[in-house]
C-alpha cells in the first residue's frame, strides 16, 4: 500500500523506519493527535496518512495494539485484562504513548 490510498473509515500510521500500519479510524482516535489531525483539513487530514518520526515500527505496532484494547475494554465494567508490555519496549512505548496522547 505504500503511497496508495487510504481505504476510507481507515488511517495509515507510518513508522520511523516506513513501516506501514493500517488501522481502523475508530482504534487509531484513541490518540488524540491522531484524532486531531484527522480532523484538521490539512494533508493529512485528506490522505489520511500520518508520519511517525519518533516511533519505531516495533513500538507502534504495540501502540496499534493498544489502541484495540482500550476500545475493546472501553465500557466493561470490573477488572480489565492487564495490558501487556515487553519490559524492553516499557521506556519506548511511554514515550510514544506520550507523544500520541494516548
Amino acid at each position: 500500500m505504500e503511497g496508495g490510498d487510504v481505504p476510507p473509515g481507515y488511517v495509515c500510521l507510518v513508522s520511523c523506519d516506513k513501516h506501514e500500519f493500517l488501522i481502523e479510524r475508530k482504534y487509531a482516535e484513541v490518540s488524540k493527535l491522531v484524532k486531531r489531525t484527522l480532523e484538521s483539513g490539512f494533508g493529512e487530514a485528506l490522505s489520511r496518512r500520518i508520519e511517525l518520526p519518533t516511533v519505531s515500527k516495533e513500538c507502534l505496532l504495540l501502540v496499534c495494539q493498544f489502541f484495540y484494547y482500550r476500545i475493546k475494554y472501553k465500557d466493561v465494567r470490573g477488572p480489565k485484562p492487564e495490558f501487556e508490555i515487553p519490559l524492553k519496549d516499557t521506556v519506548d512505548l511511554m514515550m510514544a504513548s506520550d507523544f500520541l496522547d494516548a
